[in-house]
């Protein structure tokens, strides 16, 4: 092929450009977290963030138990409304909807705390059915998670409090609330479950070259060259 000067001069700064280039590092890219269900609460990842999720009465809707620090006699008000495909919530989660859990030294039994802040998710001591948050940590925000209680013909899988044995789940629309066994039929069916945040994998990518090939140039007669 014959090519003139300036035409090689082109070729020769792109092939000094590619070597430069060669074996760069491009940004990191971070694919998207996703919210999934937890199978397993007998070890739960005390590093992690948790959506806490319940339905009323075994129904198909999932409500979030919002996080906000609630220390009034005010049962905690339902937050979002959960899109649930294969495990994962696919709708948007709030930061109020968000929790961590701590460890108490016991296995199973948790601290469930406020993403928001310090505040400990409880059952309140002076009206039973009553959840708040408080500061600081006593038996009654001890929790076992997705934890099955019988009474009758009433089952509740819910959020069981250990210090006033109590189970706390989605009561309606609006709020959530703890009964003792001799109320489990206000709560009948219902199922408490906690989707944990996975981080997307970040990935990075390097710009290489595998091989460029070698260029033989030659005078031609006419004065042009060869490649």
């Amino acid at each position: 092929m014959r090519i003139g000067r300036r035409t090689l001069a082109m070729l020769l700064t792109l092939l000094l450009t590619i070597g430069v280039f060669a074996g760069l590092t491009l940004p990191a890219s971070a694919a998207d977290g996703t919210w999934e269900l937890v199978t397993d609460y007998s070890s739960l990842d005390t590093s992690a963030v948790y959506v806490i999720a319940g339905n009323i009465k075994g129904g198909t809707t999932w409500y979030a138990l919002k996080s906000s620090e609630v220390t009034s006699a005010a049962n905690l008000a339902c937050g979002s409304t959960l899109t649930i495909a294969n495990n994962k919530i696919t709708s948007t989660v709030a930061d109020t909807d968000k929790w961590k859990v701590e460890s108490t030294g016991t296995s199973g039994v948790y601290y469930i705390k406020s993403n928001q802040g310090t505040y400990y998710l409880q059952n309140d001591g002076a009206t039973g059915s009553t959840v708040t948050t408080k500061s600081g940590t006593d038996a009654n925000n001890q929790w076992r998670i997705h934890y099955a209680q019988t009474s009758g013909s009433s089952t509740v899988t819910g959020l069981y409090n250990v210090g006033k044995t109590r189970e706390l789940g989605c009561y309606n629309s609006t709020t959530w609330r703890c009964y003792a066994s001799s109320n489990y039929s206000n709560l009948a069916g219902a199922e408490v479950v906690l989707y944990k945040y996975v981080a997307g994998t970040t990935t990075t990518s390097t710009l290489s070259v595998s091989s460029v090939a070698d260029v033989v140039i030659t005078e031609t007669p006419y004065g042009g060259l060869w490649l």
